[in-house]
């Protein structure tokens, strides 16, 4: 994709999602720390290679549309839990992570 069509990928996904639908489930919640909508945690069952873990994600990444540049995953180089970072404006990354998050629901409270 070109620059142009990466902006305008970028501000759809922005413009879909709906900030006030968001903080109505967080008020609900009680949180250690304050949530991060850009950030998604990922847990393996197994201890597994950061690398090994990005390369796994690189296809439910591209699913969603969401580039290269988009995302980064953050953790220990051999580990079970690690953090995907969705890159853009604040909006736009909480756009990318929360239609990345809703890709893995298969029904009412199941998740793949």
């Amino acid at each position: 994709l070109g620059v142009v069509e990466k902006l305008q990928n970028q501000v759809t996904v922005a413009r879909n999602t709906k900030a006030e639908e968001v903080d109505v489930v967080l008020a609900k919640e009680e949180w250690e720390r304050k949530p991060l909508r850009h950030v998604l945690k990922c847990n393996a069952k197994q201890t597994v290679a950061r690398t090994a873990a990005r390369k796994g994600l690189l296809e439910w990444m591209a699913q969603n549309e969401v580039t290269e540049e988009q995302w980064e995953i953050q953790g220990p180089a051999l580990g079970k839990n690690f953090t995907v970072v969705f890159f853009g404006t604040p909006l736009m990354g909480a756009g990318l992570a929360d239609k990345c998050f809703k890709s893995l629901r298969v029904g009412p409270n199941s998740w793949q």
